[in-house]
């Protein structure tokens, strides 16, 4: 089942593992509001380990015909993709016609060495993202002819807590995993002897690692490389 707390009460029990509250005390203003900057900093670390964050939305946008660059995030405009600027792009797939064709995601080096970037076609097969801020940067290779769609996974952020009385919701396990982890990064600022900061250490290790577990999805093996070889084996067929 999802979990909920509210920022105050994360940032007390993570304050009271490490002795710099007593049982049932709530903190002092000064006190919350550094606890909800050290929340958010926490969480925005998290963001950039795709294991630590559940999800991966899909997105699908609509290209205009001989636009072949976009850029991506909540102000990106009418020429643009107007939504949360993600992280990093998961995998794309070019609707023509109702038939999907797989797009390839590749590097700046690989576009680079395109020697005629302005070729045109109605089926955009490689796609460029620029992981910019605060707007994000996507070029299509070829150049759309037509109002093709591309469907995008993303990789999901988690959004922060704003104020001190917003309510936090997640999956299982996330609730320990924040409190220990918090608990964590507070501590240099309330360093007291009477604090096991090792055990806190150890659980917080182990519960952000059952996070990260339970968010990772199993890719089966493709052997499609392999002179020879083809389709896929799934090692879950012969393993039950």
């Amino acid at each position: 089942m999802s979990q909920t707390i509210t920022t105050i009460d994360l940032i007390r029990r993570a304050m009271y593992l490490i002795n710099a509250v007593a049982a049932g005390e709530i903190p002092d203003d000064e006190d919350l509001n550094d606890g909800l900057l050290t929340l958010n900093e926490m969480l925005d670390s998290w963001d950039l380990q795709p294991m630590a964050v559940f999800g991966s939305p899909n997105e699908s946008w609509t290209l205009a015909p001989g636009q072949s660059v976009y850029t991506w995030g909540t102000t990106a405009g009418p020429t643009g993709f107007t939504s949360e600027r993600p992280v990093q792009i998961n995998g794309v797939t070019c609707v023509r016609g109702g038939v999907s064709y797989p797009v390839e995601i590749i590097t700046q080096d690989q576009y680079d060495a395109i020697m005629l970037k302005a070729t045109a076609s109605a089926i955009v097969e490689r796609v460029l993202y620029v992981n910019d801020y605060p707007l994000g940067q996507l070029t299509c290779y070829p150049v759309p002819t037509e109002a093709v769609t591309l469907n995008f996974n993303t990789a999901r952020q988690l959004n922060g807590p704003v104020t001190l009385q917003d309510t936090l919701a997640f999956p299982p396990g996330y609730l320990r995993a924040l409190r220990y982890n918090l608990a964590v990064d507070l501590w240099p600022e309330y360093t007291n002897t009477t604090t096991d900061i090792e055990s806190i250490k150890k659980i917080a290790k182990e519960s952000f690692g059952k996070v990260k577990v339970a968010n990772q999805v199993d890719t089966p093996a493709t052997f499609g490389d392999v002179p020879g070889v083809g389709g896929f084996d799934d090692w879950r067929a012969n393993y039950g």
